[in-house]
C-alpha cells in the first residue's frame, strides 16, 4: 500500500512539472513571432490572398495553399501554416528564423533575390489593373503617368511600377495606406473608394468573378515567376529540397489539374 501511494505521489509530481514547463513555453518570442515548431515541421508563412490562400467559412482553397498541402502529403513532412498580412511581417520572420518558408506573390527579381533566396518557378503569373469603373477597361499601362494607383501594404509590384513611370518619363504615384491585403484592396475597389487597384492577374480574376463590380483592366507586368522564398544561406539545404519537389510535382497532372482550375500557367 505505501509502495503504491508513493507512485502515486512521483506519478503527481512528474505531472505536475511537465505542466508547469508547458505552461511556461512561450507561444510567441520577445520579438511578437510565433515559437519555431518542433522537429521537421516546416513553419510556413502564407498570405491570405484569393489565389494563394483564401478562407471562405469553413473551406481553405488556393493554389499555394493545394500545392503545400500536396507536397507536404508527398513528402510526410508536416507543415505548420502562419497565415499572414502584410508582407514585411513575413520576411521579417523569416529573417530570424521563425519561418522557414514565405509565400506570398513574390517574383523572381534581383531586388528580392538579394534579400532572400527564391525557390524555382511555383506558376506564371502577371500584374493588372482593376477597377469599378468599366470605363478604365480602355486604360493602359502607357495612361498611368501622373495618375494614382493603390496596391497593398508592402506589395513587391511598388517596384515595377516606379521603373514603369520612369520609362513613361512621368511618375506613377502610388499609395499602399488602404489595405493590408489584396483581399481588403479588392473590397475597397469594388466600393468606388478606391479607383484604380494594382494587383496579381489570377487574385483579379477569382475576385471579379465573385463580384460583378470589379473590371480587370490592362495589365502593368510581364508575365513574371512567381516564387515562394527561404532564408539565405541555410545549412539544411531546404531551397534544394523545394526545388526538387517541385520540379516532380509541376511533372504532374495533379499540378496541371490546378493550374487550369485556377487559370495559371507554368
Amino acid at each position: 500500500m505505501l509502495v503504491a501511494l508513493l507512485l502515486l505521489v512521483i506519478g503527481l509530481m512528474s505531472a505536475l512539472y511537465k505542466c508547469s514547463r508547458e505552461a511556461h513555453t512561450p507561444l510567441f518570442g520577445p520579438d511578437g513571432y510565433p515559437a519555431h515548431s518542433d522537429g521537421d515541421t516546416l513553419d510556413i508563412a502564407i498570405e491570405i490572398t484569393p489565389l494563394g490562400y483564401n478562407i471562405s467559412g469553413d473551406t481553405i482553397s488556393g493554389i499555394d495553399y493545394d500545392i503545400i498541402r500536396d507536397l507536404s502529403h508527398l513528402h510526410h513532412r508536416p507543415v505548420k501554416l502562419h497565415p499572414f498580412a502584410p508582407l514585411e511581417y513575413a520576411l521579417g520572420g523569416l529573417n530570424i528564423g521563425a519561418f522557414d518558408i514565405v509565400v506570398s506573390s513574390l517574383q523572381s527579381t534581383t531586388q528580392l533575390k538579394g534579400l532572400v533566396d527564391v525557390t524555382e518557378a511555383v506558376y506564371i503569373d502577371r500584374y493588372v489593373m482593376v477597377s469599378a469603373n468599366s470605363k478604365d477597361t480602355t486604360a493602359t499601362a502607357a495612361t498611368l503617368g501622373g495618375d494614382t494607383v493603390w496596391i497593398p501594404r508592402g506589395s513587391p509590384v511598388r517596384v515595377s511600377l516606379i521603373n514603369l513611370g520612369r520609362e513613361l518619363g512621368d511618375t506613377i504615384y502610388i499609395d499602399d495606406s488602404q489595405a493590408l491585403t489584396t483581399e481588403h484592396l479588392l473590397m475597397l475597389t469594388a466600393a468606388g473608394r478606391i479607383r484604380r487597384a494594382i494587383v496579381a492577374q489570377g487574385e483579379a480574376r477569382i475576385a471579379a468573378s465573385a463580384d460583378p463590380r470589379l473590371h480587370i483592366c490592362a495589365p502593368v507586368t510581364f508575365n513574371q515567376f512567381q516564387v515562394w522564398a527561404v532564408a539565405k544561406n541555410r545549412e539544411d539545404k531546404l531551397l534544394d529540397t523545394l526545388n526538387n519537389w517541385l520540379t516532380a510535382y509541376k511533372a504532374s497532372p495533379r499540378y496541371a489539374n490546378l493550374l487550369q482550375h485556377y487559370r495559371l500557367s507554368r
